[in-house]
């Protein structure tokens, strides 16, 4: 017997690849339950074909894999190629049976639990009992892991149990609630916005607050809900853990060097973020602006990776506990010493007692503090990158305490920065190269052009997940629904509303609006200081002049010395 899917394999970042299965008699990718086999079995067999260290990020969802490798490893033709010889035994041949688990969920479906279970039922003409014993009746599939940390998206419903989203998010839907949303099944492992329709909740404790949650769902794992009584819920065990990711200290050791005086915009610890924790749907987190990052290393003289400071806008104050030697980089968020304005970009000794201040954004939005040695605080996921949407960590609050290593840097020499770098301004409106990709080609002529020939304007909603763009003519969408699919750095989403959405370092890992391509790293965190009100254009680039203009920018930041790593 034949597998009658087709991958189509395209370049959707200077770094990524994303791979299609698709039947020839089907428009777009559809949903199937042999895919997580095929797929699983095929990234595998990419691992064992290609040279250790090839591979950032494999990325599973759907009927789609997203292939992020290292350029100075690898390239995008070179993989490709591995991928066509691939292929072509991967889509004749059945896949290797594999291993995989059924996971049985208690979940009550009693009426505090389940918001929408009501209301469902009466849409679907139907009682409450019967549309709970359809939900119980089946085992479901786990097509992908994303959104947020341990999320898996489950499928497929029956079409009797096919809802639709809501029209708007709920602010805030608890922790454990299990939802229904097209032909889809989830638990939500922690408290977060969402859409989707609830029918009900487990006892389960499914947050990081056990890090092992996050295998504890598995692409083309097996799921099955077994219903509980309220009064089980209420007697459900619950284990007293700990709370490592949320755990308010922020020393790992006892050379205290700056404690917080005020933070009003949530200034927080971020390093190079955490690679290789997507498929598990971490978001890559680290520095929104990883240029001026990088800059507060090099004029350091120390590894690139070692943890920055991360200020936001201003409206931070920090007391010195000790000498220590740093450095501003990024925004001018008019930085200050004991009330003296003091340049970026040039190290400095801070003496006990001094006060360093950000006040307001002049240019830019995100500046840098890197310290000597860098910041000591806790790693989760090897990273010390704090993902407040994730409550990976804790924004820094009045009086806490920010620990440094034993200060002796020797010598600071003069480091050269590349051009940019130290963010001249720019002429308005700024111009973003991005890589047509994903969807682009369903997008029509017109939209196409409404998105290359108008300028956008940075919306005051963006953040550390997005940066959200106004239209002065919406972007028309191909379609309203499509298949999860993973998402590149740099993704740019196009929502119903016809407005663009790039997304940037606490993204979720999966996305389910149409994209119509990546933005160059580089252009990504020159977007991520844009100020509010700020105007953007976009400009195509080819996927080989990204992949160069990128790996001359890596190369530029891979050649600077480093010392030993403390």
């Amino acid at each position: 017997m034949k597998d009658d899917w087709v991958i189509h394999t395209q370049v959707v970042s200077a770094d990524s690849l994303l791979l299609t299965w698709q039947r020839p008699s089907d428009s777009r990718p559809q949903m199937d339950d042999r895919l997580p086999a095929l797929i699983q079995n095929f990234l595998n067999r990419l691992q064992d074909d290609c040279a250790p260290g090839t591979f950032v990020n494999l990325v599973a969802a759907y009927a789609t894999l997203w292939v992020q490798y290292r350029p100075a490893v690898t390239s995008a033709q070179a993989l490709i190629k591995t991928i066509e010889s691939l292929s072509q035994t991967a889509v004749s041949q059945n896949t290797t049976a594999t291993k995989e688990h059924l996971i049985e969920i208690p979940v009550c479906y009693d009426p505090a639990f389940g918001w929408d279970l009501e209301a469902l039922a009466n849409t679907k003409h139907t009682s409450v009992e019967a549309l709970v014993a359809q939900h119980t009746a089946q085992t479901y599939r786990v097509h992908a892991v994303g959104f947020s940390p341990g999320f898996a998206y489950l499928g497929q419903l029956p079409e009797s149990l096919a809802v639709l989203r809501h029209p708007a998010p709920r602010a805030d839907v608890p922790a454990g609630s299990v939802a229904l949303a097209d032909r889809q099944t989830a638990i939500y492992p922690i408290n977060t916005p969402a859409g989707w329709q609830i029918i009900g909740r487990t006892p389960l404790d499914l947050s990081l607050n056990d890090p092992s949650n996050l295998d504890r769902f598995q692409v083309g794992d097996r799921v099955r809900f077994r219903p509980i009584s309220r009064e089980t819920y209420d007697q459900w065990p619950r284990e007293c853990k700990d709370a490592p990711l949320n755990d308010e200290a922020t020393v790992t050791t006892n050379r205290i060097g700056l404690t917080v005086q005020r933070n009003a915009f949530g200034a927080s610890i971020q390093d190079e973020g955490r690679l290789g924790w997507q498929s598990k749907g971490l978001a890559p987190s680290g520095a929104m602006d990883k240029g001026a990052f990088y800059a507060a290393n090099r004029l350091l003289a120390q590894p690139l990776h070692y943890a920055a400071l991360e200020i936001p806008m201003g409206g931070c104050e920090l007391k010195a506990e000790t000498t220590l030697y740093a450095v501003v980089t990024g925004a001018d968020l008019d930085f200050r010493i004991n009330d003296v304005p003091h340049p970026r970009y040039q190290p400095f000794v801070v003496q006990p007692g001094d006060r360093l201040s950000w006040t307001h954004p002049r240019q830019g939005l995100f500046a840098y503090l890197g310290v000597w040695g860098g910041w000591q605080t806790p790693k989760w996921f090897d990273s010390r990158s704090v993902t407040l949407r994730e409550q990976i960590g804790q924004a820094l609050k009045t009086g806490d305490a920010l620990a440094i290593a034993p200060q002796d840097p020797g010598p600071i020499t003069t480091q050269e920065l590349p051009p940019g770098c130290m963010m001249q301004n720019t002429t308005s409106p700024l111009v973003l190269r991005f890589i047509p990709g994903f969807q682009w080609r369903d997008f029509d002529h017109a939209a196409r052009q409404a998105f290359l020939n108008q300028a956008f304007q940075v919306s005051s909603q963006s953040g550390r997940v997005a940066t959200r763009l106004q239209a002065h003519l919406p972007i028309e969408v191909p379609y309203h629904k499509m298949l999860s699919e993973p998402m590149a750095d740099g993704s740019i989403q196009i929502p119903p509303s016809g407005e663009p959405i790039a997304m940037q370092a606490d993204r979720p890992t999966i996305g389910g609006y149409p994209k119509v391509g990546a933005l160059l790293p580089q252009d990504l965190y020159r977007l991520a200081q844009a100020q509010p009100g700020s105007m953007v254009r976009f400009q195509s680039i080819t996927p080989i002049a990204a992949a160069l203009k990128h790996q001359n920018w890596q190369q530029f930041w891979a050649s600077v010395p480093e010392p030993p790593s403390k």
